[in-house]
C-alpha cells in the first residue's frame, strides 16, 4: 500500500502542494509552481538524502502480483534487481522488458545481453523498438503502482546519479502508462536467443567490470 511505502521510504506528495512542500523540506529542489500545476504530478519520490532509486525499484517489483512491465534505453541492472525479476517470471508473473533494438551507446548494448538471456531463460518476454532510439522509462506494478522519470535501468541510474522518478498510485494514470506501452510494444520485434560463443561470453564480462561508468 502507499502507507506502507512512505513508512519505509518516507512521504510522497499526492498534489502540487505536496511536491513544494517536499521541495522545500530537501532544500535541493526548486518547483516551478506553474509547471507542478500544469502537469498535475501525482508523487515525487524524496530520493536526493535518503535512497537510490534502485532501492524503491526493487521494493515496488517484490510486491508484484500478477505483472511488471519495464521500459529504459538501456538495461544492466545489479543482481538484486536482476533476480527479483527472474523470480517474479518463474513464479508466473509477466514480466515485459522494452528496449531499443540498437541504443545510442554500443558498449551498454553489449553489457546488457547477459541480462537479457537471462530474463528470456526465466519467461519473461523481451521486446525490441527496431525503428527510433528508445529515451522513456518508465515502469508499472500491476494496476497499482507506476514510475516515470530519468533514471535509466542500469547501475549509473539506480545507484550514482541524481534522479528523479514520479510514483503514479491512481488507477486512471496507471492504466494511461500501461496502455501507451502496449502499443509502444505493438511496434516492436520479439527477441530472439542466439548462440553464444566464449568470445561474446568474454568481451561481455570485460564490458561489464566498467557497468558502473556505462
Amino acid at each position: 500500500t502507499l502507507a506502507g511505502f512512505e513508512t519505509v521510504f518516507g512521504p510522497v506528495a499526492s498534489d502540487a502542494e505536496g511536491v513544494r512542500a517536499l521541495a522545500a523540506g530537501s532544500g535541493l529542489v526548486d518547483v516551478r509552481e506553474d509547471l507542478a500545476q500544469e502537469h498535475g504530478l501525482v508523487g515525487l519520490m524524496p530520493f536526493v538524502r535518503h535512497f537510490f532509486p534502485g532501492v524503491p525499484v526493487v521494493t515496488l517489483i517484490a510486491g508484484a502480483r500478477q505483472r511488471v512491465i519495464l521500459v529504459s534505453p538501456y538495461f544492466v541492472p545489479d543482481e538484486v534487481l536482476q533476480t527479483l525479476l527472474r523470480l517474479a517470471a518463474r513464479r508466473g508473473i509477466r514480466v515485459d522488458l522494452v528496449v531499443p533494438r540498437r541504443s545510442n551507446h554500443r558498449l551498454a548494448d553489449i553489457a546488457r545481453a547477459r541480462f537479457v538471456r537471462q530474463l528470456d531463460e526465466a519467461g519473461a518476454n523481451i521486446w525490441l523498438l527496431p525503428d527510433a532510439m528508445l529515451h522513456a522509462k518508465a515502469i508499472v506494478i500491476d494496476d497499482r503502482y507506476a514510475l516515470a522519470g530519468s533514471a535509466n535501468l542500469d547501475l549509473r541510474s539506480l545507484f550514482l546519479n541524481f534522479e528523479l522518478m514520479t510514483l503514479f498510485h491512481g488507477a486512471a494514470e496507471v492504466a494511461q502508462l500501461t496502455t501507451w506501452i502496449d502499443a509502444l510494444r505493438g511496434r516492436c520485434e520479439t527477441w530472439c536467443p542466439r548462440p553464444v560463443g566464449a568470445v561474446k561470453e568474454t568481451l561481455e564480462g570485460l564490458v561489464l567490470l566498467a557497468a558502473f561508468q556505462l
